[in-house]
């Protein structure tokens, strides 16, 4: 949810920052990434748009919070 996402981004930031040289900040990007694309992205019923699901306890909801 709209709550998690800055932990993914926080660590591209960081490995970024550190000049893309911090080998384990960078295959906790890439491991967070496969499993965000394996598990929780989904397309809508009829229309097929991609959205990203909610991981909540271990149990996927199909609904993709906003940001306000």
């Amino acid at each position: 949810g709209a709550r998690g996402d800055s932990y993914y981004e926080y660590l591209l930031k960081a490995w970024l920052q550190s000049g893309r040289r911090d080998d384990q900040l960078r295959s906790m990007y890439t491991e967070a990434l496969h499993g965000i694309r394996s598990r929780l992205l989904k397309r809508s019923a009829g229309n097929g748009l991609l959205y990203v699901a909610e991981l909540d306890g271990g149990t996927v909801k199909d609904k993709m919070d906003h940001l306000d």
